[in-house]
């Protein structure tokens, strides 16, 4: 899975599956498990990671730690398409709510080949 935004890539259908389920009130307590391969783009795995542990460890300033020009590169892009997304869906947007939904989701590097 690469970081591209257009509507049809894997990670598109990936973030709109999670904010759907954030959105979805009967289950907007819980946790959202986003497996993937070794094989996925680094922002991904690493960044994208790391922006979610930070919002799990400091949900009033997640991002007050400096961040490189690539993660800041990749939070605004995560941020723009969650924010469009909830958009579409007739869901106010707010910093609050991106930190809380990405406080809720967690990236897995599952690697099926290595287990059989």
């Amino acid at each position: 899975m690469s970081l591209t935004l257009s509507d049809g890539s894997d990670f598109y259908k990936a973030v709109s599956q999670v904010v759907k389920q954030f959105l979805d009130r009967a289950i907007a307590k819980s946790i959202t498990l986003l497996p993937t391969s070794p094989d996925s783009s680094g922002s991904i795995i690493r960044t994208v990671a790391k922006l979610t542990r930070s919002c799990r460890l400091n949900a009033t300033e997640p991002f007050s730690n400096p961040l490189s020009k690539a993660e800041s590169e990749v939070l605004q892009k995560v941020r723009g398409l969650v924010r469009q997304l909830m958009e579409s869906a007739t869901s106010a947007f707010s910093e609050k709510v991106f930190v809380e939904l990405m406080g809720r989701l967690f990236i897995h590097v599952f690697d099926i080949e290595a287990v059989t």
